[in-house]
């Protein structure tokens, strides 16, 4: 058991898991299950601390990294504080973290997003993993760890399409064989600045402007990265139309945002929200998303 304490900083681990930056934890009882960075965990919050299980052995700092507990969540609340929505959901929601999760588990799992819900991006990782990962157990269950970079380059299409994939398995393949050949380098792309990390990602297949943030967001801890996803085109004619122009709108109405668009909008909601937009998105995401 490893025991981290908190020590008064806020964290919610339901809230984090649960908001729909991450995919394929199970929850067991009082935990949850998944690798982080390689090592399968399980972890529950206990108050003040969190508790975990581990299968083999990991650095605390990893753990703290990927919770992103050193993120100053005074300064975020400072922030946003001028956003009287995002406001009241940062108090509603509070403790609910951005996740810096291992790139490439975070690209797979984003380019399996494109065009599906939950539940559905949900299985095409289970099925990933049971397919192409590794089988280990571990406090009883029976577990899968996330595919090699390798595995999936040499995949065929057809067996990627086993997995439920669809028209993604090219994609996957596709990226997978570019991240094997290091055309794209994400400790390279970490130290760049926002736009230039955010246009280098788009060399990969299935990684348009959205998704490139997401990656950004969810695994690079660029923290002013805001997903324009369809949830969030709706969020925002609904309640930040005061933001944009009607030509702007029309196009957030219709869904059909061509790079350019979608790089203005980017651009003036991450000056509207500052430095931590992306904890922004996910408050209004995890709000509203099934209320629409």
């Amino acid at each position: 058991m490893i025991y981290l304490d908190l020590y008064g900083k806020p964290f919610n681990l339901d809230h984090t898991l649960k908001c729909g930056q991450v995919f394929g934890w199970e929850r067991h009882g009082d935990f949850w299950y998944n690798e982080i960075h390689g090592t399968l965990v399980g972890v529950k919050q206990d108050k003040e601390r969190l508790i975990f299980k581990i299968k083999g052995s990991v650095d605390e700092r990893i753990l703290i990294n990927y919770f992103s507990l050193k993120d100053d969540y005074h300064k975020i609340e400072e922030s946003l504080k001028k956003d009287e929505l995002c406001y009241k959901l940062l108090k509603k929601f509070k403790g609910l973290r951005i996740l810096t999760q291992e790139p490439f588990y975070c690209t797979m799992s984003f380019i399996c997003s494109t065009n599906a819900n939950i539940p559905q991006i949900e299985r095409m990782i289970k099925n990933l993993k049971q397919r192409f990962g590794e089988k280990i157990s571990f406090d009883g269950k029976d577990f899968y760890t996330f595919p090699k970079v390798k595995k999936l380059a040499e995949a065929s299409v057809k067996e990627l399409r086993a997995c439920n994939l669809g028209y993604r398995a090219k994609y996957v393949k596709k990226s997978s064989e570019k991240l094997l050949e290091n055309l794209v380098n994400f400790d390279e792309v970490r130290k760049v600045n926002y736009e230039r990390a955010w246009e280098s990602l788009q060399i990969l297949d299935g990684v348009g402007p959205k998704v490139s943030d997401c990656i950004l967001l969810f695994s690079l801890h660029k923290l002013e990265s805001f997903p324009l996803d369809r949830w969030i085109r709706k969020i925002l004619e609904r309640n930040y139309g005061s933001l944009f122009n009607e030509s702007i709108l029309g196009r957030l109405r219709a869904g059909n945002l061509s790079k350019g668009k979608y790089r203005r909008i980017s651009e003036r909601l991450r000056n509207y929200f500052g430095e931590y937009a992306g904890y922004a998105q996910e408050f209004l995401y995890y709000e509203f998303r099934k209320s629409l």
